[in-house]
């Protein structure tokens, strides 16, 4: 078996692995949670660049 990003965390591979739905089920969640954690990482540094960019804009429009 791969050792992947799943198959890292034992408690929820063997809580899942029961039966093929469930282990989809749980794979499911997993790649929900990874994706949400990625989107919101993604979400904050658009943010944060929106925010340096408006103070490069206010400081450009101070010197003009």
């Amino acid at each position: 078996m791969k050792k992947g990003c799943y198959f890292a965390i034992p408690s929820l591979n063997s809580v899942f692995a029961s039966s093929f739905h469930d282990f989809a089920l749980g794979r499911l969640i997993l790649l929900t949670f990874i994706v949400g954690c990625w989107a919101q990482k993604l979400f904050m540094n658009w943010r944060e660049l929106e925010g340096s960019g408006l103070k490069i804009r206010q400081a450009v429009e101070n010197t003009i």
